[in-house]
């Protein structure tokens, strides 16, 4: 019951747009030494509100590497291709996390901002140009290395399976 006297404060709240990475994209397998390219899916989760300037980011095994300034704006319920500028280039073997997330300081559900995708293998790129033979094979002291008729100077590396120098 209201009197001509009482004051009523309604707070409005406008629907916010709700971002986040849906999918990581890699264009192929991931080597040692070897740029990646990725990209990410982003939606906007909203069903009524609209996105635009908002970031999107990816890690590596919790380090970023890069961050882009989106522009564009997003409807609701769009998707969009982002392919990041600075590529990701794994400089050793194993496990590598990766997690690609967006950044926008309004978004009120921050539990779908963030997709991750664990690449397990990650290891040098086999040449077998260069080598033709590796033997005996189990080998007990010493293996034997035949390069194929290459000649000229060059560094050997031996890695286990975690992509640490053995040798």
């Amino acid at each position: 019951v209201c009197n001509k006297a009482d004051t009523v404060t309604v707070f409005v709240t406008l629907p916010q747009p709700d971002l986040g990475v849906t999918q990581i994209i890699t264009h192929n397998a991931p080597q040692i030494g070897q740029p990646q390219a990725v990209t990410v899916v982003v939606k906007n989760h909203s069903t009524v509100a609209s996105a635009t300037n908002f970031d999107v980011a990816f890690r590596v095994n919790g380090v970023e590497i890069n961050a882009a300034a989106v522009t564009r704006t997003m409807q609701p319920q769009d998707t969009m291709h982002h392919t990041f500028a600075l590529s990701w280039t794994p400089t050793v073997g194993g496990r590598h996390d990766m997690c690609a997330f967006t950044r926008f300081t309004d978004d009120p559900n921050k539990a779908n901002d963030t997709t991750c995708v664990a690449f397990l293998g990650v290891n040098v790129e086999e040449r077998s140009d260069l080598v033709r033979k590796v033997y005996p094979n189990p080998a007990n002291q010493f293996v034997i290395f035949d390069f194929a008729n290459q000649q000229g100077v060059g560094t050997l590396e031996l890695r286990d399976q975690l992509g640490k120098v053995v040798y």
